[in-house]
């Protein structure tokens, strides 16, 4: 079996060939464009990929690759995931190879996936920006892993390799978009000099074992795991990084029974299990909540002010602020006729959804306040958060059969 060290040697040796053999011109612009039958391809994405696996020996790790999925991307990397963490480099934390833009260098690395930030703050300085405070942040709680592990400052980009830069020009403004991000979430880095034989099968062997062992201190260490969890949460600013100005005048609508509907077989024993976990989306589902219930007070809280009732505006209650308190509802507002209502706000981070989690005890607020209980909807949390429709009486419709509501799983007393 060949040296891995040899297999990456040879992945640098060929990397410029490879995207000189790939390049394509259209209107005078340059494309490399991936072909998976290139010896190249497969050296990178199986061979290198695969002896990588062969030093592995927990099954819960994963390693994956990328050259670019139609055109070959600026930063190839090899990336190795504990998959009770996350199945995708772009969520949590996981371990990788960046290779800079001339394949010269390789940098072994713990990163945080750029994804769940960009999706919240899109592809911008802005995002690159917050990244490197996530970072900085979780620096800040892992003291006891710093030692021999310190931050290093990685330069994927190549900017002083004139004759590659001035041979397949620079990158594009969405490829630094990523190479930025990825700069930014590097935790703790080791650098090879690919160009100078650095990297010996002795010292990949060693390091990686290092990594996958810091790796697995990061990932049951509770509080990290934590931090990890909630990072974007923690530099996202509320007044700052929401899309202004929020358009609050539209009439949201109500709820249209569904003809199509299917209700479950009374006689089967299925137990509906909860598949929508936290690892389907990629923002944290407290940003996507938070921002969702303060648009819905916002737009409350204008209805109530254009309909010339200030003083109701000003009397609307925001529970969810509460955090001592669960009624089964998340605001309390006020209808064109000064009557109470209560609102609990289901908030999704894309387009409608047709199903949402509901909570047992705002079922027994639903029961009580009937047709002053509404559940608003609100969709693209939090990037541009807007009211799809609501559910007046949703118990009124469970029992009219216009809306399901199924077990997600069994109790267990003793």
């Amino acid at each position: 079996m060949r040296k891995i060290s040899d297999l990456i040697h040879e992945f640098s040796e060929e990397w410029i060939p490879f995207l000189e053999s790939s390049r394509k011109i259209n209107n005078n612009k340059s494309f490399f464009v991936i072909d998976s039958q290139k010896s190249t391809y497969k050296l990178f994405n199986t061979d290198i990929t695969n002896r990588i696996k062969s030093f592995i020996e927990d099954e819960r790790y994963k390693v994956d690759s990328s050259l670019g999925q139609t055109n070959i991307s600026a930063i190839p990397w090899i990336a190795i995931l504990d998959q009770e963490i996350t199945s995708t480099v772009q969520k949590e934390f996981y371990i990788v190879y960046l290779f800079s833009r001339n394949a010269k260098k390789v940098f072994l690395s713990i990163g945080i996936g750029a994804q769940q930030f960009v999706d919240v703050f899109g592809e911008n300085r802005k995002c690159t920006k917050k990244i490197f405070s996530a970072k900085k942040r979780l620096l800040g709680y892992c003291e006891f892993l710093k030692e021999g592990h310190l931050p290093v400052e990685i330069e994927l980009s190549n900017s002083k390799d004139f004759d590659f830069n001035e041979k397949f020009g620079p990158a594009s403004s969405k490829s630094q978009h990523k190479i930025s991000n990825y700069e930014a979430g590097c935790l703790f880095t080791k650098e090879y000099d690919l160009s100078n034989q650095q990297l010996t099968e002795e010292i990949f062997i060693k390091d990686l074992k290092e990594y996958l062992n810091l790796y697995k201190k990061m990932s049951q260490d509770p509080v990290i795991k934590n931090i990890i969890s909630n990072l974007t949460d923690s530099v996202f600013d509320r007044d700052q990084d929401l899309v202004k100005p929020l358009d609050l005048d539209y009439e949201i609508n109500s709820f249209k029974p569904n003809p199509e509907i299917k209700i479950p077989n009374k006689s089967s024993n299925k137990t509906f299990s909860n598949n929508r976990s936290k690892q389907n989306s990629s923002i944290p589902l407290k940003v996507v909540g938070d921002v969702g219930e303060k648009h819905v007070y916002e737009y409350e809280y204008n209805k109530l002010k254009k309909s010339g009732n200030i003083h109701l505006a000003e009397k609307i209650v925001k529970q969810y602020e509460d955090k001592t308190n669960f009624p089964g509802y998340d605001i309390k507002s006020f209808d064109e006729f000064g009557e109470e209502i209560y609102i609990e706000v289901k908030s999704t981070c894309g387009v409608k959804r047709n199903n949402f989690e509901i909570s047992e005890n705002e079922i027994e607020a639903a029961r009580y306040f009937k047709e002053k209980y509404f559940i608003y909807h609100v969709v693209n949390s939090p990037k541009n958060p807007r009211i799809d429709g609501f559910i007046q009486n949703p118990i009124n419709k469970i029992s009219r059969k216009e809306i399901i509501i199924e077990p997600l799983n069994h109790k267990i007393r003793f």
